[in-house]
């Protein structure tokens, strides 16, 4: 991998990931001991510079890739068709809100309006950051016996500085809101989809962290009675919920 290309990848990122943060000072001295390793011949010897080499090109694919992180439910991954979920408007945003609140207990959940609904939280983590967000795309699909039918295509999304922490936290929310579609049984694979708008968005406010607690524990509660967590989930969520009041 040549200095040209880790220089090129380092500004990408840093121009991406602001503010400025431990990673990114973490990608600058990667890129500095690039620099020198490939530039400073004397005193370093094959082995220790390949090693060099070999961390740091590990470290500033580990920065450049964690800038974004994006999951999309639109594809079934065990035949690689499209797949959509035959939910009402109400479910969808249910699911979705239920997947943050109980992903994020403690934390103020933001609606993001317009056509694609959707919802997002901020982390902060001593100087990096990383915002997560849920889309609920409404679309129509048509199935293989030409058959159109509404649903929705949940994305998830993240970005920021925090290089590991946010990028396992964002990856468990795909997960968690995957298992709740999944527990839904209303999965239906087509072969195209075109955007639509939702019939009616029902009314959703905004979680408000702690202070909100009674109303992240009906989420929850609503989200157990429908069996779209399971009881252990249920237990562990209610838990972390409680233990912020």
């Amino acid at each position: 991998m040549s200095a040209r290309v880790l220089g090129q990848a380092r500004f990408a990122c840093l121009k991406r990931c602001r503010p400025v943060s431990l990673n990114s000072v973490a990608l600058n001295y990667g890129f500095a001991l690039v620099m020198v390793t490939g530039y400073w011949q004397p005193g370093l010897g094959g082995t220790l510079k390949a090693i060099i080499r070999t961390v740091t090109a590990a470290l500033v694919v580990l920065a450049v890739g964690a800038c974004s992180r994006h999951y999309s439910t639109g594809i079934n991954e065990a035949n690689g068709k499209q797949r959509i979920y035959t939910v009402s408007d109400a479910e969808a945003d249910a699911i979705a809100h239920g997947a943050i609140v109980s992903s994020f207990p403690g934390r103020r959940v933001e609606v993001i309006s317009g056509p694609v609904r959707g919802y997002s939280t901020y982390t902060r983590m001593m100087l990096d950051t990383f915002t997560q967000q849920v889309l609920i795309k409404p679309v129509s699909g048509e199935t293989a016996e030409g058959r159109s039918i509404d649903g929705y295509i949940f994305e998830v999304s993240g970005s920021g500085t925090s290089v590991i922490v946010g990028g396992i936290q964002n990856s468990n929310f795909a997960d968690t809101l995957q298992r709740t579609l999944d527990g839904t049984g209303r999965a239906v694979d087509v072969v195209s989809t075109s955007l639509r708008l939702a019939a009616s968005w029902p009314p959703q406010q905004p979680s408000k962290g702690s202070g909100d607690t009674a109303q992240q524990l009906r989420v929850l509660k609503d989200l157990s009675d429908q069996g779209l967590i399971s009881a252990d989930e249920y237990d562990q969520k209610r838990r972390d919920l409680l233990s912020r009041i």
